[in-house]
């Protein structure tokens, strides 16, 4: 199941920064439960490169049933994409 979390999540990051996206948190739903991620275009690859890095978490439900917020997260997956020469929205 987590296999099918990951992509659920990374397709959705996908999809975000093709829309130019470069820092932003996002929720998706998978069997009733939520799962955040965190796209952003940093400086993680080797020499400096730029990435868009995909940090997913799981959102534990807590005792009182309300979910958790972020100082809660459970991270499962970091994912990558290629940054490819892209012109830097941020500038």
């Amino acid at each position: 199941m987590e296999k099918q979390i990951i992509k659920k999540a990374v397709d959705s990051a996908r999809y975000f920064k093709n829309k130019g996206e470069v820092d932003m948190w996002h929720s998706i739903w998978h069997n009733g439960k939520p799962y955040d991620y965190h796209l952003c275009l940093d400086n993680y690859g080797a020499n400096d490169e730029l990435l868009y890095e995909v940090d997913i978490y799981s959102v534990p439900k807590k005792k009182n049933g309300e979910w958790g917020g972020l100082n809660d997260l459970i991270h499962l997956h970091t994912h990558t994409f290629p940054y490819n020469g892209e012109q830097d929205p941020r500038f």
